[in-house]
Formats: structure tokens, C-alpha cells, sequence
């Protein structure tokens, strides 16, 4: 590519950009479809802001048009100098971030090579972009890989050396907590953990759960026995009816155990570093008195592929630029390291978040919910044989099959046939192997 028209390019895009917000702020219902027939508004009564971002933009345009890129390049360079941010509160922090559903719309095959991709191209970022930070969570992906991709998983783990790839998450998978037995969904801390320590030396200090479909009261409990203090979630700003009235917050169990809570308000966790999306951050951030910062997940998710270089290159030019908050890339612990200092003047919620959508689900495919919890139920009655006995623990794959099926997108029933075609065999197995040797141990 031709640098020189790339840099141009992305200094053009962002301040066009920020001139529709600006634009939309003035006239919320004008037509401002650039190109479209009709009528304009008058912009004798503009903020100055607006005014200086139209001056500019028209100076680069002129500027590209006579003179070609290097003069352009000059003029917008000369833009972002004169138009620094105030550095008024809050400030978005960037986290790098792909959330890759392991099924939902594939098979769990097609999701182990969503994630090779995906972690191939946060690497190749990283070497682009060397203020980028990156966080991931699910041990699951991160053991396909290492099966798929050796080579990638040592530069995957140089990069978690380096502190820029964050292993995040405390569950093996991001798990539904409604559906599983409270024993299986300790599982899913307990093979997470594992997992965490094994990439990092250490347990994660933060459950990451920003698509489940509603959190269930036990949750801060079994969080902070297994040494978790954080959590974060996106999914309470689709409520149907009733918006959640916080955005940072301490949550209590149904036990009174508390954690630090922080959600993502409106933007979701699919975030693009636009204009529109930061500014909408600022405007929704409901503790920002109390707490001037708010997190950004920043790639493409679901379908995995995480951040590009265009957020990259807006990152850079939205650090400081006026009308927006100060934006840098930051690591997760940090953040919710600073959060936690301000606990004492968070609100506190108490109980279940409820989730008022994806009800549906819960109903569906009752014949994969009845295998599901036929090896809950089997796995526990082996470890009972087996405890009866004096003996060790069980296999440990068996308990890391079915933790894998409470993905959020599984167990509730919102993925395509294939999954639940190959899942119910799979299920019918694990209960029969496991009451099989049950019976033969005892």
C-alpha cells in the first residue's frame, strides 16, 4: 500500500468522523447524508468545535486536492496539534479484545480455527502497533491452539511474557451460570483457574463474562473462593424494559461475599475506537463522578478476528482530540485495580443481575438439556463411588467436556443443530462411562 495515502486517509476518516457527531449534537434531526438531495441547515450558530473541525477538514481537502498527499499530510497534521482533548473526565481505556463464540453459529471445530486466527492476528498487531494491549479468556481456546498452532502459542506466551496479552477470565469457558448445577459450574472456576495459572503463573483476578444471558446470585461467592475480586460484563445494557442503573458498582451474592463490578453501557463488546462510540461511553457512564475511566473492548468478536490496523491507526489519533475523552490502550488488571480504591463510594447490588432477554433459549432443545445434566449427575455419583472407596480424583476430562457445554451459547440453546447432533452423543457417553465405572469401583 502507499503509506503516505494510508496516513492521509485515516487522519481525513477520523476527523470526518467526529464532525457528524458534533454535526448530529446541533441538528439531531436534519438530513446529513452527504450526497443526498434536500435542504441544509444553517451553521450560523455552531459551537466552535464544530466550526474549527469544518475549517480544517476543508483546508486538508483543498490541500489534497491541489497540492497532492505530503501537502494534506502537513494540513492535518496541523489539526491534530491545535486540537488537543482537555483531558476532562472519564477516560476510555482500550482493551484490545476478540470474543470468540466456541459455538454458536459453527461447530466447536470451526471455533478452534477462529481462534488460530484470531491470535495470529492480535500477534501480528502487536508487532505493528507497539502500544496495543490485547486480553483474552477462555483456557479452551488458548489448549486449541497450543494442539493446532504450537508455533503461534510460544509467541502467544512471549506476549503474556511481555505483559501486553492478558489472560483473563477465571472460567474455563465463559460460562452460563443459570442452567449448570452448582457443582458443575464450580468446575468451570476450578479447570479455569488451572488454566490461568498455567498461562500466567497466577489465578485471574477477574471473571470476564461479557455475552451471558443473565448472572445468577451465587456467582460473587463461588468468584471470591476461587480467588476472583473483578467482574465485567456487557450484556445488562440489552435489557428489554429496564436499563441497569450502574455502570461501575459493588456486587453482593446472595452470601453478602462482594466483588467490584464494571459494565460496558451500550456499546457492546464489538467497540471500533469511532467517535459515536466514544463519546457515547462518556455520555452513559453512570459512575463517572466517582469513577473518571471506563473500559473499551476494542475488536471484532463473536466470529472472532479481534482488533484491525484501521481501530489502530484511529486509536492514535483519538488519544487526544478535542470532543472526546483521552483514549489510550491499557491492561485490564489495572483498571479494575484502580476501580477497586474507589469501592468504598461505588453503590452496591445485591442478588441476581437479571438478564430481560434471550428467554427463549432457556426453553429450547430440552433433549440436550436432559444429556447435559444425566453427567452432571454421573460425573458426581463416580466422585462419590470413588470417595466411598478412599480413592483420587476422577479424570479430569470428563468434568472439563461438560464445563465446556455450559458455554453461553451451548447449554441455553441458542447454537445451530450440528453442535447439539454432536453434543447429545457426546453427552450420552460421558453419563454412561462414568456410572459404568462407578459401578465397577464399588
Amino acid at each position: 500500500r502507499d503509506d503516505l495515502a494510508w496516513q492521509v486517509y485515516h487522519d481525513l476518516l477520523v476527523l470526518d468522523d467526529l464532525m457528524r457527531v458534533e454535526l448530529r449534537a446541533v441538528f439531531p434531526n436534519a438530513e446529513l447524508e452527504f450526497g443526498s438531495i434536500g435542504t441544509r441547515p444553517s451553521l450560523d450558530r455552531i459551537p466552535p468545535l464544530l466550526r474549527r473541525l469544518l475549517r480544517y477538514l476543508d483546508d486538508a481537502v483543498n490541500a489534497l486536492d491541489a497540492e497532492g498527499h505530503p501537502a494534506a499530510r502537513r494540513s492535518l497534521a496541523r489539526a491534530f496539534e491545535e486540537l488537543p482533548g482537555a483531558g476532562a473526565p472519564p477516560a476510555a481505556v482500550l482493551t484490545g479484545h476478540a470474543h470468540i463464540d466456541l459455538v454458536w453459529l459453527w461447530p466447536e471445530r470451526v471455533g478452534e480455527f477462529k481462534a488460530v486466527h484470531t491470535f495470529a492476528t492480535a500477534n501480528r498487531m502487536m508487532a505493528a502497533y507497539p502500544e496495543m494491549q490485547f486480553g483474552y479468556s477462555q483456557p479452551a481456546s488458548y489448549r486449541a491452539v497450543a494442539r493446532r498452532s504450537p508455533d503461534l502459542m510460544s509467541a502467544v506466551r512471549r506476549r503474556i511474557r511481555q505483559g501486553r496479552w492478558e489472560p483473563v477470565g477465571a472460567t474455563e469457558v465463559e460460562s452460563d451460570t443459570l442452567i449448570a448445577c452448582g457443582e458443575a459450574l464450580a468446575r468451570s472456576f476450578l479447570l479455569g483457574q488451572e488454566g490461568f495459572c498455567d498461562l500466567t503463573g497466577k489465578p485471574s483476578s477477574l471473571l470476564w463474562l461479557p455475552d451471558v444471558f443473565g448472572y445468577a446470585g451465587c456467582l460473587p461467592q463461588l468468584m471470591r473462593e476461587s480467588g476472583v475480586r473483578f467482574f465485567f460484563t456487557t450484556k445488562l445494557t440489552w435489557n428489554a424494559v429496564n436499563r441497569f442503573p450502574y455502570s461501575s458498582f459493588v456486587w453482593a451474592g446472595i452470601d453478602g461475599s462482594e466483588v467490584v463490578a464494571h459494565i460496558a453501557q451500550d456499546n457492546g463488546y464489538n467497540q471500533n475506537v469511532k467517535a459515536d462510540e466514544l463519546r457515547r461511553g462518556v455520555d452513559t457512564h453512570r459512575q463517572c463522578d466517582v469513577h473518571p475511566e471506563f473500559l473499551a473492548p476494542t475488536g471484532f468478536g463473536d466470529g472472532g478476528g479481534g482488533v484491525t490496523e484501521e481501530m489502530c491507526e484511529r486509536a492514535r489519533r483519538v488519544a487526544s482530540l478535542s470532543g472526546l475523552p483521552a483514549t489510550r490502550w491499557g491492561r485490564i488488571d489495572e483498571f479494575f485495580a484502580r476501580l477497586e480504591k474507589r469501592k468504598a463510594k461505588l453503590p452496591v447490588y445485591r442478588g441476581e443481575l437479571y438478564l430481560e432477554y434471550h428467554h427463549g433459549t432457556y426453553t429450547t432443545h430440552g433433549d440436550v438439556k436432559a444429556a447435559f445434566r444425566s453427567v452432571e449427575r454421573a460425573l458426581q455419583l463416580h466422585e462419590a463411588a470413588r470417595c466411598v472407596r478412599g480413592g483420587g480424583p476422577i479424570d479430569p476430562e470428563p468434568w472439563r467436556r461438560i464445563v465446556f457445554a455450559q458455554f453461553h451459547d451451548y447449554i441455553p440453546g441458542s447454537s445451530i443443530h450440528e453442535v447439539y447432533a454432536e453434543g447429545k452423543a457426546e453427552h450420552a457417553a460421558l453419563a454412561e462411562s462414568a456410572r459404568s465405572q462407578a459401578r465397577s469401583e464399588l
